[in-house]
Protein backbone atom coordinates (compact mmCIF):
# COMPACT_ATOMS: atom_id res chain seq x y z
CA UNK A 1 0.00 0.00 0.00
CA UNK A 2 2.86 2.39 0.76
CA UNK A 3 4.23 1.90 -2.76
CA UNK A 4 0.84 2.74 -4.21
CA UNK A 5 0.48 5.85 -2.05
CA UNK A 6 4.01 7.12 -2.53
CA UNK A 7 4.64 6.18 -6.15
CA UNK A 8 1.17 5.52 -7.55
CA UNK A 9 2.26 2.06 -8.66
CA UNK A 10 -0.35 -0.68 -8.83
CA UNK A 11 0.57 -3.68 -6.70
CA UNK A 12 -0.23 -7.12 -8.09
CA UNK A 13 -1.97 -9.54 -5.71
CA UNK A 14 0.47 -12.33 -6.62
CA UNK A 15 4.17 -12.30 -7.45
CA UNK A 16 4.56 -8.55 -7.43
CA UNK A 17 8.17 -7.68 -8.31
CA UNK A 18 8.38 -4.86 -5.76
CA UNK A 19 7.02 -6.99 -2.92
CA UNK A 20 9.47 -9.76 -3.85
CA UNK A 21 12.28 -7.22 -3.79
CA UNK A 22 11.22 -6.03 -0.33
CA UNK A 23 11.14 -9.61 0.96
CA UNK A 24 14.61 -10.35 -0.43
CA UNK A 25 16.00 -7.13 1.05
CA UNK A 26 14.51 -7.79 4.47
CA UNK A 27 15.80 -11.37 4.45
CA UNK A 28 19.38 -10.18 3.86
CA UNK A 29 19.09 -7.38 6.42
CA UNK A 30 17.76 -9.73 9.11
CA UNK A 31 20.45 -12.29 8.29
CA UNK A 32 23.17 -9.66 8.62
CA UNK A 33 21.80 -8.11 11.80
CA UNK A 34 21.65 -11.27 13.92
CA UNK A 35 24.02 -10.75 16.85
CA UNK A 36 27.16 -12.84 16.68
CA UNK A 37 26.52 -13.91 13.10
CA UNK A 38 29.99 -12.89 11.91
CA UNK A 39 33.35 -12.90 13.67
CA UNK A 40 34.01 -9.41 12.32
CA UNK A 41 31.59 -8.06 14.95
CA UNK A 42 34.05 -9.05 17.66
CA UNK A 43 37.30 -8.44 15.76
CA UNK A 44 36.70 -5.34 13.58
CA UNK A 45 40.09 -5.57 11.83
CA UNK A 46 38.69 -8.60 9.98
CA UNK A 47 36.69 -6.26 7.74
CA UNK A 48 39.90 -5.76 5.79
CA UNK A 49 40.45 -9.44 4.94
CA UNK A 50 40.04 -10.49 1.29
CA UNK A 51 36.65 -11.78 0.23
CA UNK A 52 38.04 -15.16 -0.86
CA UNK A 53 39.29 -16.13 2.62
CA UNK A 54 37.19 -18.55 4.67
CA UNK A 55 35.14 -16.65 7.24
CA UNK A 56 34.71 -13.61 5.01
CA UNK A 57 31.08 -14.41 4.17
CA UNK A 58 30.05 -11.08 5.65
CA UNK A 59 31.52 -9.40 2.56
CA UNK A 60 29.07 -11.30 0.33
CA UNK A 61 26.12 -10.53 2.61
CA UNK A 62 27.05 -6.85 2.62
CA UNK A 63 27.37 -6.83 -1.18
CA UNK A 64 23.95 -8.49 -1.65
CA UNK A 65 22.31 -6.14 0.84
CA UNK A 66 23.84 -3.10 -0.84
CA UNK A 67 22.61 -4.22 -4.28
CA UNK A 68 19.11 -5.03 -3.04
CA UNK A 69 18.76 -1.75 -1.16
CA UNK A 70 19.84 0.23 -4.23
CA UNK A 71 17.33 -1.67 -6.35
CA UNK A 72 14.54 -1.08 -3.85
CA UNK A 73 15.38 2.61 -3.64
CA UNK A 74 15.66 3.15 -7.41
CA UNK A 75 13.34 0.72 -9.24
CA UNK A 76 9.96 1.93 -7.88
CA UNK A 77 11.01 5.55 -8.40
CA UNK A 78 12.11 4.91 -11.99
CA UNK A 79 8.91 2.96 -12.71
CA UNK A 80 6.86 5.84 -11.31
CA UNK A 81 8.70 8.34 -13.50
CA UNK A 82 8.11 6.18 -16.59
CA UNK A 83 4.45 5.79 -15.64
CA UNK A 84 4.13 9.54 -15.08
CA UNK A 85 5.65 10.30 -18.48
CA UNK A 86 3.33 7.81 -20.13
CA UNK A 87 0.10 8.68 -18.30
CA UNK A 88 0.88 12.21 -17.13
CA UNK A 89 -0.12 11.77 -13.47
CA UNK A 90 0.09 9.07 -10.83
CA UNK A 91 -1.44 10.31 -7.61
CA UNK A 92 -2.19 13.46 -5.71
CA UNK A 93 1.16 13.11 -3.92
CA UNK A 94 3.02 13.07 -7.23
CA UNK A 95 1.00 16.05 -8.44
CA UNK A 96 1.97 17.99 -5.31
CA UNK A 97 5.62 16.96 -5.64
CA UNK A 98 5.64 18.09 -9.26
CA UNK A 99 4.34 21.51 -8.21
CA UNK A 100 6.88 21.77 -5.39
CA UNK A 101 9.70 20.75 -7.73
CA UNK A 102 8.88 23.40 -10.32
CA UNK A 103 8.08 26.48 -8.25
CA UNK A 104 8.29 25.69 -4.55
CA UNK A 105 5.62 24.99 -2.01
CA UNK A 106 2.94 27.59 -1.34
CA UNK A 107 0.04 27.56 1.09
CA UNK A 108 -2.49 27.43 -1.75
CA UNK A 109 -1.04 24.08 -2.88
CA UNK A 110 -2.06 22.43 0.38
CA UNK A 111 -5.80 23.15 0.05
Amino acid sequence: MALTLAYGLPIQPRDDPYITLVKESLHEIVKASLPGQYLVEFIPILKHIPTWLPGAGFHETARKTRILSKRFRNEPFEAAIQHMVRYRSLSCLWDLLAVVGTRGLETSDLR
